[in-house]
Order: C-alpha cells, then sequence, then structure tokens
C-alpha cells in the first residue's frame, strides 16, 4: 500500500457490522486516520435484534481476515440448520434437524454478540457516538459531513454504512427503499426452555404460513426466543396501528391470527409484551445502479437493503467491509479502489436481493405454505 493512501482521512459512517468490521480491517491494514460515527449514544442504547448465521465463503471469510473466526465460533450455535415448516393449524410440512456432516457449515450466533466481539477488536477512541450525520457534500475533491450538531468534518473517503436510510447514499442515487407489503410483530420470550412450547420447538427455525400471514419463531441464546409475527399490510399500518404505539399490542396481534392453532398462538400469549416492536419490511429495487462519485462508498444495507428472507443481510455487510478493505490496500488511488468494489459487489448482491424478493412472495400469498416448501428443502439440500 502506497503511503499515502495510508494517510487518507476515512470516515466510516454507523457501528453495525458492517461499519466496524471494516474499521478493524482498515486498521489493521495500515490506515491511519479512521474514524467511525455513529447516530446512537452508546453501544448499549438498544438491543441490536435476533440471531443470525455467518456463511462460510462471506461473513466467516471476513471474520478470519480479521482474526475473529475463533471467538466468534466461541460463540456461535449449530442449530441454525434446524429448520420447520407448518400451517396455520399447526400440521408440520417439513422438519429438517440438520446432520453431523453440516450442521456447523452455517452457525448461528446472536446479533448482540456479534457486534460485541467486533466493538472489543476496534480501538474505542476510533468510535465517536452520538453523532447523527445529517447530509454530505462534496467541494474541491473531499466530503463535508454535517451532523445534526452542527459539528462538520471533512474526508478524503467516506464509507456509508448507515443501514436502509442511509444519508450517504443520497450522494449516489435518489433512491429508497421501498415497502415490501409486509410488516411484523417482533417480540420475545425469555425463559424459553421452562415454556410448554419446547415440545413444538426447541431450536432453529419454525415457519408457520398461511394466506399472507406468518407466526416466525427464532431460537437464539441465553434461552431466548424471538419472534415475529408477520402479515401483509399496508405501509401505513406499520405507523399507525395501536400495536406500534404499544397499546393492547399482544391482544390486537393475537386478534389478526384469529382461528391460528393455538400452540401456536402461546408463542404470542407468551410473549413479554414490553418486547412487541412493529417493524415494516423494505428492500432496494434488485436492479439499482448508482452513479459513482469519487470519494464515496456504501457498504451493507446501505447499499443493498434486502428482507430477511435469503439469511444474506449480515452476510453481505462483513464482506462488503472486507472487499472494500482488500481494495484499498491493493490499488494506488482511493477511485479506482470504489470503482474494482462496486463491481463486485454488484455481482454478489443480485442474486441474494432476488433470492430474498422470491423467497418474500413465496412465503407470503394466498398459496402458502406449500408455496414456501421448496425453498425450505433447498435450504436443507434436498
Amino acid at each position: 500500500m502506497a503511503s499515502e493512501m495510508a494517510e487518507k482521512e476515512i470516515a466510516i459512517i454507523g457501528c453495525g457490522p458492517g461499519g466496524l468490521m471494516c474499521a478493524k480491517l482498515l486498521t489493521q491494514f495500515g490506515f491511519k486516520n479512521v474514524k467511525v460515527y455513529e447516530a446512537e449514544p452508546s453501544p448499549e442504547y438498544r438491543n441490536q435484534g435476533g440471531s443470525l448465521d455467518l456463511k462460510e465463503d462471506s461473513g466467516q471469510y471476513a471474520m478470519k481476515l480479521a482474526g475473529l473466526h475463533e471467538k466468534f465460533l466461541a460463540l456461535s450455535r449449530p442449530e441454525g440448520q434446524h429448520l420447520k415448516l407448518a400451517d396455520r393449524d399447526g400440521s408440520v410440512l417439513f422438519n429438517y434437524e440438520g446432520s453431523s456432516e453440516t450442521e456447523m457449515y452455517n452457525p448461528e450466533i446472536d446479533r448482540n454478540d456479534l457486534r460485541k466481539i467486533l466493538l472489543d477488536a476496534v480501538n474505542p477512541n476510533l468510535i465517536h457516538w452520538n453523532h447523527k450525520l445529517m447530509k454530505v457534500e462534496q467541494q474541491d475533491g473531499k466530503n463535508i459531513l454535517t451532523f445534526e450538531s452542527g459539528k462538520e468534518l471533512v474526508c478524503d473517503l467516506v464509507i456509508g454504512a448507515d443501514g436502509a436510510w442511509s444519508k450517504v447514499r443520497k450522494l449516489l442515487t435518489p433512491i429508497i427503499p421501498e415497502y415490501s407489503g409486509l410488516s411484523m410483530v417482533d417480540m420475545v420470550i425469555k425463559d424459553y426452555d421452562s415454556t410448554h412450547l419446547t415440545n413444538i420447538f426447541s431450536k432453529g427455525l419454525l415457519f408457520a404460513l398461511s394466506k399472507n400471514k406468518g407466526i416466525l419463531v427464532q431460537r437464539n441464546g441465553y434461552g431466548i426466543v424471538r419472534i415475529y409475527a408477520t402479515m401483509r399490510v399496508d405501509e401505513s399500518w406499520q405507523k399507525q396501528t395501536p400495536i406500534a404505539s404499544g397499546i393492547d399490542a399482544k391482544k390486537l396481534t393475537l386478534e389478526q391470527f384469529e382461528g391460528w392453532d393455538g400452540s401456536l398462538l402461546d408463542f404470542i400469549r407468551l410473549a413479554d409484551e414490553q418486547s412487541m416492536v412493529v417493524r415494516g419490511i423494505y428492500q432496494m429495487p434488485v436492479d439499482i445502479d448508482y452513479s459513482l462519485k469519487p470519494g464515496v462508498v456504501l457498504i451493507g444495507d446501505a447499499a443493498h437493503v434486502m428482507s430477511p428472507f435469503a439469511g444474506e443481510g449480515v452476510n453481505m455487510a462483513l464482506m462488503d467491509a472486507a472487499m472494500i478493505a482488500e481494495e484499498l490496500c491493493k490499488q494506488n488511488k482511493v477511485d479506482t479502489a470504489t470503482q474494482v468494489y462496486y463491481e463486485n459487489m454488484k455481482e454478489r448482491a443480485r442474486p441474494s436481493m432476488e433470492r430474498s424478493a422470491a423467497n418474500l412472495n413465496r412465503f407470503f400469498n394466498d398459496e402458502a405454505p406449500s408455496t414456501a416448501l421448496p425453498v425450505f428443502k433447498r435450504a436443507a439440500g434436498q
């Protein structure tokens, strides 16, 4: 790496897995002026969500590159390979319990645990909390970043790891994520192993689907199970429903699934009502292209937010971070590195975005769950 590259001022916007991985690798590779700016006030500001699996050729590749793979394995679980598909009556259409040869291929880890591994790997002096980016402008070959506090800074390269509603993305395209048609009520059951539901579901993933609705259950660590009561509704529902305000959230969610099997409804009945949050699912158009500008990079959801139904979001973010860090090391110019990165990123992202959108429609339609069965079989290698 040329010495002038090592001196470039690099601002990473967003302290999620992609942004942290990028900071870890860039400093590891010898870049001297790397800073991370995060809107949230602290690492403990909110729960990071459920469990995810890291794939061998993407998420795990990045963890190995960063020297963090052993720490990842120490906190991961093999049960992500366990898959169950049922209908609204509780009848099981598909049940796969993994195999000894493959069940650690894509091990699961809680998002909080993954973030902690990455936070511990980055010098805390590089992370600036409570810095909400408002806009990015370009002048004389530099990026000018303006934060909510009024603070401004100038950098040679800005890496947008700032999620679905990225401010950095606005430099490259006016396109914003589209509502997918789905919203979900996210909730958790604590101390799950003490409940009677362990006879129905113990680990991995359970999808109970019927006519554009689903009760999705995911095993997390620390005795927690996360439930996503998911349905096709208008975009306004997620913001205007009383559930979104926490008013009779459990009662109103149960009403959405009236007539479903009682044991499936128990996943909602036993959930911690204080944990219930309404989330809309958004995605970028599969065919999106970007007008590249010097000194600007998008990674993770900022570049290619997609629904969770391909299991690729965090894997893509970690791989994006690895790829841009590697290209910045290889090339003598930032612009060359970003151009090569974008060509690679688009090629990698498109199949995942297509599969994510297709799976969403296979899971949530009038004929479900039969339309979801081929997806589950393919996931199990059948």
